[in-house]
């Protein structure tokens, strides 16, 4: 039986940085298609996790291509990332946001109580997860944008053109990243834009090796430290304002809140000062 899974085309012998960029993506493009299968059958958590990885790090490579890839193909393939991300992200959060809950409130008297209603939702948001992805298209624009970068490979000046595209990229990139970061612990909305911003351009930079070809001496540690900060931040007050929702419609004991606000409201003021150290500096390579 001739197999569904999208695969790298053909690349000449010498292949340079264009050819296996489009190995990469087209690699990547199949990864994700397995992935999405696994969930839709519901093969548990970790492939969900693990969909959602594979459709940033595709959203990065389509990024970068910008230079050689057409807008049509490109932006059709991340329209339909962006609804993989979206059918995933609520799942995730009630997922990420019971095992925090197990971890800060274990002795409580209305912690069991607390994980039932987390438990629902999580089979809920697992259930509404699932539905989408089994209305989602996926493969047919990947395989379009992965199509649209193997007619290219070998082209006079595609390698030069792609290393510019890296360039721009990954420096705008930055500077949005910069742009958007908070300049004061108040200011809740700055930290999301932050942590949005900073994933995108983390991806971007993690891709550079597979398309150099090489390792490289970037600062991965610091972006992932930052990045890990600004997701913790972000699950912590999703977890305090479920809670305070629930207290508030009479689900939960006032008592609950009262035990785990300030425990969260620590973890929370500890993460925000960490976070306006400032952004992560600019990486740059000798190789792009």
């Amino acid at each position: 039986m001739k197999s569904n899974r999208l695969r790298p085309p053909p690349a000449p012998g010498a292949a340079g940085r264009f050819a296996r960029f489009t190995a990469l993506v087209a690699a990547a493009a199949g990864d994700g298609e397995r992935l999405l299968k696994a969930c839709r059958h519901q093969r548990g958590r970790r492939h969900v996790h693990a969909l959602r990885v594979a459709s940033r790090r595709l959203q990065a490579y389509l990024q970068l291509a910008s230079a050689v890839l057409p807008a049509a193909p490109r932006r059709a393939a991340r329209r339909a990332l962006a609804d993989v991300l979206e059918a995933l992200g609520r799942f995730r959060d009630a997922t990420v946001q019971r095992a925090l809950a197990g971890a800060l409130v274990p002795d409580l008297e209305a912690a069991g109580e607390l994980d039932r209603l987390l438990a629902r939702r999580e089979r809920r948001q697992r259930r509404a997860a699932v539905a989408a992805l089994k209305r989602l298209r996926l493969r047919g624009s990947l395989q379009a944008a992965v199509a649209a970068l193997g007619a290219r490979v070998g082209r006079a000046g595609i390698d030069r053109r792609l290393d510019q595209g890296l360039r721009r990229v990954l420096l705008r990139d930055w500077e949005r990243m910069v742009e958007r970061w908070p300049r004061e612990a108040a200011d809740t909305a700055a930290f999301h834009r932050a942590r949005v911003a900073l994933k995108r351009y983390r991806y971007a930079v993690e891709a550079l090796p597979a398309v150099l070809g090489r390792r490289h001496g970037l600062g991965m540690a610091t972006l992932k430290q930052r990045q890990r900060q600004l997701g913790e931040l972000h699950d912590d007050e999703l977890l305090l304002a479920r809670v305070t929702t629930w207290v508030a419609r009479g689900k939960l004991p006032p008592s609950l809140w009262h035990a785990l606000q300030p425990v969260v409201a620590r973890r929370i003021a500890r993460l925000r000062r960490a976070c306006l150290a400032g952004p992560p500096a600019f990486v740059a390579s000798g190789g792009i």
